[in-house]
């Protein structure tokens, strides 16, 4: 039978507490760049006029305003 004591438990299970919030830290991180990604992208103009109004050109008679 193993008996479970000295100090490498409680090392042990704070490494284990400290793995757990950089896993969570992380999942949160990456929710939020794609959630911010995804803002960015539903407000940027899209198609093929989009390229020259962000090149500071004029844009095309076909851009239409929202």
């Amino acid at each position: 039978m193993i008996v479970l004591a000295g100090e490498w438990v409680n090392a042990n299970l704070l490494f284990a507490a400290a793995f757990l919030v950089a896993v969570i830290g992380v999942i949160a991180l990456g929710w939020y760049v794609m959630r911010g990604d995804r803002l960015n992208r539903l407000n940027e103009p899209s198609g093929p006029s989009a390229s020259h109004a962000d090149a500071g050109e004029p844009a095309d008679s076909h851009h239409q305003a929202h």
